[in-house]
């Protein structure tokens, strides 16, 4: 309301008071105060203990009472609860440049708001009771490279989740990783491949597929044979694979030749599958249908030896209303591996190689029953290579304790 229409806030107390005296549906609220603030807007606040929602169906009679002009203001609305929270150290993007070498405007409230909403599963879908803004003025931000952002919601559990979590994603302001999409490689809407290189630690390519099996030699996990991927490189190879096979479905699946000819492809790359055999991913909305496995997970041994999927794992509180559950994991090659963590020393400088080769030979055949089903033909499951790699560890470990004194 301009400045000069405004009434002074002791009389329109009064006046609205009066109003509600004539009004009596409006019930016994009483207006406490009346205060213009710096905007021009007039802020009412009732008694203690009551709200002010019975007086709202008649704020459109209220506007002769503290302005002088016959306009009805722009809105008028209940100022509700809400819960404020301030964003430090945000990247305003003053100090950007555009691909022309321009530099960058500061965000504004539009951008803020999707970037929250982007990156923030908790701010998806609120609504925001003040929408988020730099606390300092547009014309201050040009020089800033950081700020704080303020914003109110009007849920408090969500208000209290958000502190709780103690951070939000906003305009990162230093990437941990550098991220190519490859579509040199493919550009394909069921095929993606990117590059992930940490600032500390070798290159990964992960591919994410959709296969369709409908397809035929046409489906995208048939299709990366064709595929120029980089030599040497590790690789993960990850999706929503539509495939039943033995290697990893429940029971004894029917399978086909084009889905035998892709494992086949895998197994001659050096592939290894992390999906542990019978974990279904998929549960159907229809319930007369069985859960399945058909997202799947393989890494080549240059990224398993990596460990580029770090803490593999089925996650259900990653789904969000699909029938297949989400799959995590990480990259950190930042995690240092700690070598012989029980200090054990072995002096190997006096052991001669075929006493050591005997000894292990003599391990070796002691534990012959754990190793037969890696060694036998057919299928081996994943329990079954992970006692087989712990007892010939195991032999290891014993023959260098007996030889190296």
């Amino acid at each position: 309301v301009p400045e000069e229409t405004r009434k002074d806030p002791c009389s329109i107390t009064r006046d609205i008071n009066t109003f509600i005296d004539l009004h009596p549906k409006v019930g016994k609220i009483r207006v406490a105060t009346a205060k213009w603030n710096l905007s021009g807007n007039l802020v009412l606040s009732t008694m203690a203990g009551q709200a002010a929602s019975p007086l709202e169906p008649f704020f459109g009679d209220l506007h002769d009472l503290y302005t002088t002009t016959g306009i009805v203001p722009q809105d008028t609305k209940l100022n509700q609860v809400w819960h404020k929270l301030i964003v430090d150290g945000v990247s305003t993007g003053s100090q950007w440049r555009l691909n022309n070498g321009i530099p960058s405007r500061p965000h504004n409230t539009e951008e803020l708001k999707e970037e929250m909403r982007l990156y923030n599963p908790i701010l998806t879908e609120l609504t925001f009771a003040l929408d988020p803004r730099f606390v300092i003025p547009a014309a201050e931000l040009a020089h800033k490279k950081e700020s704080s952002v303020q914003f109110a919601v009007a849920d408090q559990q969500a208000a209290e989740t958000i502190l709780k979590n103690k951070t939000l994603n906003l305009f990162g302001k230093a990437c941990k990783a550098e991220v190519t999409l490859r579509t040199d490689i493919v550009s394909d809407r069921d095929i993606m491949v990117l590059d992930v290189k940490p600032r500390k630690g070798r290159k990964v390519t992960y591919i994410h597929v959709y296969n369709d099996p409908s397809l035929g030699r046409q489906q995208a996990l048939w299709r990366l044979r064709n595929l120029n991927l980089p030599a040497n490189q590790a690789i993960v190879v990850t999706g929503d694979a539509n495939l039943h096979h033995i290697r990893w479905s429940r029971g004894l699946p029917r399978t086909s030749a084009i889905t035998d000819e892709i494992v086949e492809w895998l197994d001659q790359h050096h592939f290894i599958l992390i999906n542990k055999k019978g974990t279904p991913t998929h549960f159907p909305h229809d319930t007369e249908k069985h859960p399945s496995v058909i997202d799947l997970t393989w890494t080549n041994t240059l990224a398993a030896e990596l460990d580029a999927t770090q803490e593999w794992a089925i996650d259900h509180e990653l789904t969000t209303g699909s029938d297949h559950t989400g799959i995590r994991w990480k990259y950190d090659p930042g995690q240092e591996m700690i070598e012989n963590p029980l200090g054990v020393k072995y002096d190997m400088k006096k052991v001669k190689p075929a006493d050591w080769t005997k000894t292990f030979n003599e391990e070796i055949e002691r534990r012959e029953k754990l190793l037969t089903p890696i060694l036998a033909n057919g299928v081996v499951s994943r329990e079954q290579l992970d006692t087989a790699a712990e007892a010939f560890t195991e032999a290891m470990q014993v023959a260098t304790e007996k030889v190296a004194k």
